[in-house]
């Protein structure tokens, strides 16, 4: 299915068009930090809110999104 210039593909999986074309260590790494800047997000809305689940899903969610980036890196040195 087509939403504009970008592709819905699954549920909740959304592709624009440069990404079919990005190496797959640009992709983790893309994905890695958008995944941080969410969990960032969770975090500050937990800590406003007092929901302490969502600020330590946020937390976590940074975790796994700087572990991604950094596998994204591993992976563009093994491509080189």
């Amino acid at each position: 299915m087509r939403h504009g210039n970008a592709e819905i593909s699954g549920a909740f999986s959304l592709t624009t068009p440069g990404e079919a074309h990005m190496k797959r260590s640009t992709k983790n790494r893309v994905r890695g930090k958008v995944r941080a800047a969410k969990g960032k997000v969770k975090e500050t809305t937990g800590r406003l809110t007092g929901n302490p689940q969502l600020e330590d899903e946020g937390v976590g969610d940074q975790i796994i999104g700087k572990v991604q980036d950094v596998a994204g890196r591993v992976q563009r040195k093994l491509e080189d």
